[in-house]
């Protein structure tokens, strides 16, 4: 099964990578035979950060998560400690749960900016080539 979705999600890390953070999701599963994830997806005016803002370009980042409160919403949200950014926001599911509060990130993507706040955005497209969000501290632990 976890082959099939590495495949199907295309993720841009290793496949041991991958699975090693699913493990430990919980939000997967399979009945018979019919593959599901459970993401919890708010109106709009809940997540009003998430309003689309000008793409100012591509970046890799490393942070520290502070608030992981929405790390399996749709999209999930990661609040961070970094100089610039002020949180990674992810719209493909296989990055969703992806990292907890107090782990180290690195997460590549779309750097957007809305009004004076800027914010990385992983899975601007349906198979996110070059966008990825990884647990550091998790890969380290392992």
């Amino acid at each position: 099964m976890w082959h099939d979705i590495y495949k199907k999600r295309r993720a841009d890390i290793s496949f041991d990578e991958f699975l090693l953070h699913e493990a430990r999701k919980g939000n997967r599963g399979m009945v018979g035979g019919t593959y599901f994830d459970l993401l919890y997806v708010r109106d709009w005016e809940d997540i009003a950060p998430c309003y689309r803002g000008i793409d100012i370009g591509n970046r890799t980042i490393e942070a520290t998560v502070t608030n992981a409160n929405f790390a399996f919403d749709s999209p999930a949200i990661y609040k961070i400690d970094h100089p610039e950014i002020s949180y990674v926001l992810s719209y493909t599911h296989t990055y969703a749960g992806q990292a907890l509060p107090g782990e180290r990130i690195e997460a590549q993507g779309m750097v957007e900016i809305i009004g004076n706040m800027k914010r990385l955005v992983v899975g601007t497209t349906r198979e996110p080539k070059g966008e990825w969000i990884r647990s550091l501290t998790l890969l380290e632990e392992r």
